[in-house]
Protein backbone atom coordinates (compact mmCIF):
# COMPACT_ATOMS: atom_id res chain seq x y z
CA UNK A 1 0.00 0.00 0.00
CA UNK A 2 1.60 3.19 -1.05
CA UNK A 3 2.15 5.61 1.90
CA UNK A 4 -0.37 8.61 0.24
CA UNK A 5 -3.36 6.05 0.64
CA UNK A 6 -2.81 5.07 4.20
CA UNK A 7 -2.74 8.55 5.26
CA UNK A 8 -5.95 9.33 3.21
CA UNK A 9 -7.34 6.58 4.77
CA UNK A 10 -6.27 7.61 7.81
CA UNK A 11 -7.32 11.09 7.23
CA UNK A 12 -10.79 9.53 6.47
CA UNK A 13 -11.08 7.67 9.21
CA UNK A 14 -10.15 11.10 11.38
CA UNK A 15 -12.78 12.44 10.01
CA UNK A 16 -15.34 10.20 10.81
CA UNK A 17 -14.58 9.70 14.62
CA UNK A 18 -14.05 13.59 14.33
CA UNK A 19 -17.67 13.07 13.04
CA UNK A 20 -19.11 10.65 15.47
CA UNK A 21 -17.48 12.85 18.80
CA UNK A 22 -19.73 15.26 16.99
CA UNK A 23 -22.76 13.46 17.05
CA UNK A 24 -22.29 12.43 20.41
CA UNK A 25 -21.88 15.96 21.68
CA UNK A 26 -24.44 17.40 19.71
CA UNK A 27 -27.24 14.35 20.95
CA UNK A 28 -26.65 15.01 24.50
CA UNK A 29 -26.65 18.63 23.98
CA UNK A 30 -24.23 19.14 26.88
CA UNK A 31 -20.33 17.90 27.54
CA UNK A 32 -19.31 14.78 27.00
CA UNK A 33 -16.21 13.01 27.61
CA UNK A 34 -14.27 13.33 24.22
CA UNK A 35 -10.63 14.13 24.25
CA UNK A 36 -10.98 15.39 21.22
CA UNK A 37 -13.04 18.48 22.12
CA UNK A 38 -11.32 19.20 25.96
CA UNK A 39 -7.43 20.83 25.74
CA UNK A 40 -4.53 18.90 27.41
CA UNK A 41 -5.75 17.14 31.04
CA UNK A 42 -9.16 18.91 31.63
CA UNK A 43 -12.81 17.70 31.80
CA UNK A 44 -16.13 18.69 31.82
CA UNK A 45 -16.23 18.89 35.55
CA UNK A 46 -13.44 21.63 35.20
CA UNK A 47 -15.08 23.84 32.75
CA UNK A 48 -16.49 27.24 34.40
CA UNK A 49 -18.74 27.35 32.19
CA UNK A 50 -20.13 24.55 30.74
CA UNK A 51 -22.74 25.99 28.09
CA UNK A 52 -20.77 28.48 26.85
CA UNK A 53 -17.83 25.85 26.06
CA UNK A 54 -20.26 23.85 24.09
CA UNK A 55 -22.08 26.61 22.21
CA UNK A 56 -17.86 27.63 21.63
CA UNK A 57 -16.79 24.58 20.56
CA UNK A 58 -19.44 22.35 18.85
CA UNK A 59 -20.20 24.00 15.20
CA UNK A 60 -15.63 24.43 15.22
CA UNK A 61 -15.88 21.01 15.51
CA UNK A 62 -18.28 20.18 12.96
CA UNK A 63 -16.47 22.48 10.52
CA UNK A 64 -13.25 20.52 11.75
CA UNK A 65 -15.20 17.00 11.12
CA UNK A 66 -16.31 17.60 7.74
CA UNK A 67 -13.25 19.17 6.80
CA UNK A 68 -11.45 16.21 7.61
CA UNK A 69 -14.41 13.66 6.20
CA UNK A 70 -13.67 15.50 2.84
CA UNK A 71 -10.66 15.95 2.59
CA UNK A 72 -9.87 12.29 3.23
CA UNK A 73 -12.45 10.65 1.13
CA UNK A 74 -11.05 13.14 -1.97
CA UNK A 75 -7.96 12.26 -1.21
CA UNK A 76 -8.50 8.55 -0.78
CA UNK A 77 -10.69 8.74 -4.41
CA UNK A 78 -8.33 10.71 -6.20
CA UNK A 79 -5.48 7.86 -5.20
CA UNK A 80 -7.48 5.15 -7.19
CA UNK A 81 -9.59 7.62 -9.67
CA UNK A 82 -6.83 10.24 -10.23
CA UNK A 83 -9.27 13.31 -11.08
CA UNK A 84 -7.47 15.88 -9.21
CA UNK A 85 -4.06 17.37 -10.52
CA UNK A 86 -0.99 17.05 -8.38
CA UNK A 87 -1.61 20.80 -7.60
CA UNK A 88 -5.07 20.64 -6.80
CA UNK A 89 -4.21 17.23 -4.59
CA UNK A 90 -1.48 19.54 -2.44
CA UNK A 91 -4.19 22.21 -2.06
CA UNK A 92 -6.29 20.30 -0.52
CA UNK A 93 -4.22 19.12 2.22
CA UNK A 94 -2.57 22.44 2.54
CA UNK A 95 -5.98 23.51 3.24
CA UNK A 96 -6.94 20.49 5.33
CA UNK A 97 -3.52 21.72 7.53
CA UNK A 98 -4.46 24.99 8.12
CA UNK A 99 -7.79 23.85 9.37
CA UNK A 100 -5.71 21.55 11.94
CA UNK A 101 -4.14 24.02 12.99
CA UNK A 102 -7.26 26.50 13.24
CA UNK A 103 -8.73 24.10 14.95
CA UNK A 104 -5.23 23.88 17.67
CA UNK A 105 -5.59 27.32 18.12
CA UNK A 106 -9.95 27.09 18.72
CA UNK A 107 -8.64 24.50 21.89
CA UNK A 108 -6.00 26.55 23.36
CA UNK A 109 -8.12 29.64 23.08
CA UNK A 110 -11.22 27.27 24.58
CA UNK A 111 -8.40 26.35 27.64
CA UNK A 112 -8.00 30.02 28.31
CA UNK A 113 -11.73 31.14 28.00
CA UNK A 114 -13.57 28.26 29.65
CA UNK A 115 -10.72 26.19 32.08
CA UNK A 116 -8.04 28.69 33.32
CA UNK A 117 -9.03 31.18 35.89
Amino acid sequence: MDLMVLFDVLLAVAGVFAMSQWVKLKMAGDLVDCKLIYPSECSADNCRDPEGFYAYVQPRLLLFSVAALISGVLLLANDFLHFLSDLASMAVGVVFFVIIVWYGAVISRAYKRFFQG
